[in-house]
């Protein structure tokens, strides 16, 4: 579940190439892109703990 939640976030949120993003897409749309990568991170490992016997 850890890895999955750390693997995950790791290819979907971009603290680091934020200032690009915000660059090229706006501080609104960069800001909405990493939520939504952050959210989509959080359920993949929830998934994945109720799958693997980790939760519930």
């Amino acid at each position: 579940m850890v890895l999955s939640a750390f693997t995950s976030s790791l290819m979907m949120v971009g603290v680091l190439t934020f200032p690009v993003e915000r660059k090229y897409f706006g501080t609104r749309i960069a800001l909405i892109r990493n939520i939504i990568g952050l959210g989509i991170s959080i359920c993949v490992a929830l998934v994945t703990g109720i799958f693997y016997g980790e939760l519930l």
